[in-house]
């Protein structure tokens, strides 16, 4: 049976959210990884999203792809999982190692997709991102439930419209992904931020394919 990254390269993601059900049958951890991208937004959110490809060529004319964290000389104190997590993921209300490997799932599955392969140690572009989900409580103003008011006289009826605040939590998402070189030099950095009034989790497959979009897929 192929692991939860092997199933998403597959296409099973894609396959199931589409209801064609191709790929492998999802395992545990491949559920997980799929309800955290299926997690929809209780009511209406805002998106921005921003792209800066500063060298397409080098983009395109690489073939090998690695996570920052994996370059030959990584930064001292981020090697352990619980480390980089802790750096690339800030969510004081939530588990920021879950929303990693999501990311990094998510991520994995769009280079492969363009025809990029994933390799440990020496590559040709290096990906880094950070997650910022910030929570804030608000006062949001809501429409109060209209009311008809009848007339039992020669006056008409109305109704009785209004407006009334309530406190919310609304979660503020910064979302940052870069290709860099082995030298670091920047190629391409993308950025999405939105703003939720209700979430039950991050979608983060859908927020990746939207911050990734830009990228063309290799020979394409």
């Amino acid at each position: 049976m192929p692991s939860a990254a092997d199933q998403i390269r597959l296409g099973s993601w894609r396959g199931w959210a589409s209801g064609r059900r191709s790929g492998w049958p999802l395992t545990p951890a491949g559920k997980l990884l799929l309800g955290v991208a299926l997690a929809i937004c209780l009511s209406g959110c805002a998106t921005v999203v921003e792209s800066d490809l500063r060298d397409r060529e080098a983009v395109l004319g690489a073939s090998t792809w690695s996570f920052l964290a994996n370059r030959p000389e990584p930064d001292p104190g981020r090697t352990s999982p619980r480390r980089m997590a802790a750096y690339r993921v800030r969510a004081p209300a939530r588990d920021p190692r879950r929303i990693d490997r999501a990311l990094v799932a998510a991520i994995e599955f769009e280079l492969i997709e363009r025809g990029y392969e994933r390799v440990e140690g020496d590559a040709d572009l290096y990906v880094d991102f950070h997650l910022v989900l910030d929570p804030r409580l608000e006062n949001v103003k809501v429409p109060l439930t209209a009311r008809t008011v009848y007339s039992f006289s020669d006056q008409p009826s109305y109704t009785i419209e209004g407006t009334t605040l309530e406190p919310r939590v609304r979660e503020y998402l910064t979302l940052d992904v870069e290709l860099r070189t082995s030298e670091g030099r920047l190629l391409w950095t993308g950025r999405l931020e939105r703003v939720f009034e209700r979430l039950r989790d991050v979608p983060v497959f859908e927020i990746v394919e939207r911050v990734m979009r830009p990228i063309e897929s290799r020979g394409g």
